[in-house]
């Protein structure tokens, strides 16, 4: 960590650290300081350029980036557009609430003509996610707004439009320590040689306190199973 000046420090992130959420925090001769989320992302990164506020103002974006933006005033809605082929799945997640913003997003995916393709107020907690199937080639276009239409400089957000394999969750989630166990991988853009299951038929194979699952909609998990070797399951 470096000083800069009288508020201000530089801190270096070693390059071995993994993705992830982890807590912030200062200390000073006057205590310690509120704790804040800090996000360490595995894919490009953009800061949102304004005006962006309507489909005509879209920010032209690439897939697999991630986009730090803020819905800074009442009513701001922030549109992002992109390009993808047909068949493409593309995973669109806001994360807000869970990096300490008061934004509770709205995520909507429209085509170049205005359509409605997809939206959603909340997968993670209150932070939401769009799993998106491509349903032909061209541009789409992301929606970002508070679902109040409050804004301010604290409604800041991480957009995340990926199409590389991302892990939603395991079955079963704890193993044996110091035991080989095999376990099933679900979530998006996975292995295509494995199979892909509906939430409810995921439900159906778990334990019972997986099957609040099949509540979250009719979208399939991609499946791989994986062997955890005994040396690994410390």
């Amino acid at each position: 960590c470096e000083k800069l000046d009288a508020s201000s420090f530089r801190f270096t992130i070693p390059a071995e650290t993994l993705p992830g959420l982890y807590d912030l925090w200062a200390i000073g001769s006057n205590g310690v300081s509120a704790i804040r989320t800090f996000t360490i992302g595995r894919r490009a990164e953009q800061l949102e350029v304004e005006p962006n506020d309507s489909v005509s103002t879209a920010m032209p974006v690439p897939l697999d980036v991630v986009i730090n933006g803020q819905i800074d005033k009442a009513a701001d809605a922030d549109h992002f557009q992109f390009d993808a082929k047909r068949g493409q799945r593309v995973v669109i997640e806001c994360c807000a609430e869970r990096i300490d913003s008061p934004l509770r997003a709205v995520l909507e995916v429209f085509n170049t003509s205005g359509r409605r393709q997809a939206v959603n107020r909340g997968y993670y907690g209150i932070d939401p996610l769009i799993d998106f199937s491509v349903p032909a080639d061209g541009s789409y276009i992301v929606k970002v707004q508070d679902l109040v239409l409050s804004g301010s400089a604290e409604h800041y957000y991480r957009l995340d439009i990926d199409t590389g394999p991302r892990v939603a969750f395991s079955l079963p989630s704890v193993i044996e320590r110091g035991k080989a166990s095999r376990i099933a991988l679900y979530g998006w853009n996975l292995q295509e040689q494995n199979t892909r299951q509906t939430l409810s038929e995921v439900a159906n194979v778990a334990d019972s306190s997986s099957t609040a699952l099949a509540d979250v909609g009719k979208s399939a998990f991609d499946r791989v199973e994986i062997e955890i070797p005994a040396t690994l399951a410390e």
